[in-house]
């Protein structure tokens, strides 16, 4: 009978600090907060067709860290994982004019 007493009394503690930890648990995940980003873009010429092969470089101005792309067949370009902050963008190919842009 002593067992069983002391056995109800683990029961009762640990029921609410397991209630507890199921319901705090999920808060670490849920609000997580991530600080870099990515950027998509087309590259077109004049008449609205698309560039495939074009380089892309991105620069970030407080950092001088750059990166390379090369647009696809579809004429997209992805960069990934970027700090915030201030960069440069540019855009080159043969029988092309080089296009700069800051952000």
């Amino acid at each position: 009978m002593r067992r069983l007493n002391l056995l109800k009394k683990c029961t009762l503690f640990q029921l609410p600090l397991l209630l507890l930890i199921a319901l705090f648990a999920p808060v670490n995940t849920v609000f997580a907060q991530v600080d870099n980003a990515s950027l998509t873009g087309l590259i077109s010429d004049s008449t609205g067709a698309v560039v495939q092969g074009a380089r892309v470089a991105i620069v970030n101005q407080a950092t001088n860290i750059a990166s390379e792309a090369v647009t696809s067949e579809d004429g997209y370009y992805n960069f990934a994982n970027l700090r915030p902050g201030l960069y440069t963008i540019s855009a080159e190919k043969n029988d092309f004019n080089v296009k700069t842009a800051r952000t």
